[in-house]
């Protein structure tokens, strides 16, 4: 799928916030009640592979970090959520 164009009664129903992911891409996301996220889209006329070239740029980064073993305290997914969706 190259876009995601929802209309606003689906997101609505299907994602609790706006978010950015890395600062750069748009995104909604479901949050469960324990804070995690459930799920993850590109926002409305944003294509879907601007999230995933921003997923493999950050693991090009992450990847001499992980190797020297500070991993597990490098975090994976970055999102600045810019509120809720209402």
């Amino acid at each position: 799928m190259w876009r995601t164009i929802m209309p606003k009664k689906q997101i609505k129903k299907e994602y609790t916030h706006y978010a950015w992911m890395f600062g750069v891409v748009p995104v909604y996301l479901r949050i469960d009640s324990e804070g995690q996220i459930e799920e993850m889209c590109t926002r409305n006329y944003v294509p879907v592979w601007t999230g995933q070239l921003a997923r493999f740029l950050f693991r090009i980064f992450a990847l001499p970090i992980e190797l020297i073993g500070q991993g597990e305290r490098f975090v994976q997914h970055w999102f600045k959520i810019t509120g809720t969706i209402k």
